[in-house]
């Protein structure tokens, strides 16, 4: 585990990044503990941070940020699993109005 400052952290973030890639980051605020910073390859294999990788996958895909095929492998799960899921959480009757809503 490494500790940063937001200041270092708003003057280098590429280098913060890739560093959480493969060390969990601790950013420091005021001499407290503000934020972690982990890198999606880290946690992969770790069994209890797939509800956040899940969590993180759908709120990118509601705000448009990544598409269909992408929620899954940073959900790491099949991508049709991921899909039914997210269609059965925002009430769509079915997988094709998810994407018919979300694409046109």
């Amino acid at each position: 585990m490494q500790t940063i400052y937001v200041c270092w952290l708003e003057s280098n973030p590429s280098t913060a990044l890739c560093g959480a890639r493969t060390d969990l980051l601790v950013v420091m605020n005021r001499g407290k503990p503000n934020a972690v910073l982990i890198g999606f390859k880290q946690i992969r294999n770790w069994a209890n941070f797939v509800c956040v990788r899940q969590a993180i996958a759908v709120s990118l895909f509601r705000d448009c940020q990544i598409f269909a095929v992408d929620i899954a492998e940073l959900a790491n799960e099949p991508t049709p699993t991921m899909l039914t899921r997210m269609a059965r959480l925002w009430g769509y009757q079915s997988l094709t109005t998810l994407l018919l809503h979300r694409y046109v």
